[in-house]
């Protein structure tokens, strides 16, 4: 009876609620058959030991630490601001089909006639309607057709980008096929056409400092879905430093 009651006691001990323990791995397995590194990794951060848990407890266990984690996974995912700059008479079906992808969140597309309208009020009006749609995002990103790097809007919105400290980064569309006339040409990189005038880059172009990406020739679209967000969040960090 004596011999009885200690081990009640010994297992009290080991189920006692511990301080809130260190995170787990981000990643732990999904399978069953890495379940024992699962519950290992609940041994080492002061969870309950799994040696004292029944087989089903552990799974219940198990399943409880998976839910929470992908409850925290989804707090965590919060889709970047960004302003897509390109231009718009040779591109706007490509740029489409960029923006459909939804793995950020863009400024609201233009139609044509309301692009042509602000560009009837004359330049200080397109210029406003850029600094007010460019306000609240953190990157830009520079969609690069045949013709992109000339364009003088394209280029103020470039050098608003850089001067207000965003992300900045480009993506050469020219195989993407547009609808209405397929693919084109691929045009130069529009950071090619700035200079910096100080500093410790002084004379080196812009592009020097920010990437201007060329996706698979033959699966371009898959290649700017898988890599978007990564490069939004590095062209972001990039700024930071």
């Amino acid at each position: 009876m004596k011999d009885e009651e200690e081990a009640k006691k010994r297992l009290a001990r080991q189920l006692t609620v511990r301080p809130f323990p260190p995170p787990l791995p981000k990643s732990p397995a999904r399978t069953l058959g890495d379940q024992a590194s699962l519950l290992k990794a609940l041994s080492e951060t002061g969870r309950p030991s799994a040696r004292v848990l029944s087989e089903q407890a552990r799974i219940d266990a198990l399943n409880k630490l998976l839910r929470s984690e992908e409850r925290g996974k989804g707090m965590e995912k919060v889709k970047r601001r960004v302003f897509y700059s390109f231009h718009f008479d040779n591109d706007v079906m490509r740029v489409q089909q960029i923006r459909s992808i939804g793995a950020i969140e863009d400024n609201a597309p233009v139609a044509k006639n309301e692009w042509e309208t602000i560009k009837k009020k004359g330049e200080a009006a397109v210029k406003k309607w850029i600094d007010d749609n460019m306000q609240y995002r953190k990157c830009v990103i520079v969609l690069v057709g045949e013709e992109t790097a000339k364009r003088p809007y394209v280029q103020y919105e470039i050098r608003k980008a850089w001067e207000d400290g965003k992300g900045l980064f480009g993506i050469y569309i020219h195989n993407i096929k547009c609808p209405r006339n397929g693919k084109c040409n691929k045009g130069p990189n529009p950071f090619d056409e700035f200079t910096f005038s100080d500093g410790d880059r002084k004379g080196s172009r812009l592009s020097t400092a920010v990437k201007c990406y060329n996706p698979k020739a033959d699966d371009a679209y898959n290649d700017i879905k898988q890599s978007l967000e990564d490069w939004v969040d590095e062209a972001i960090e990039n700024r930071k430093k």
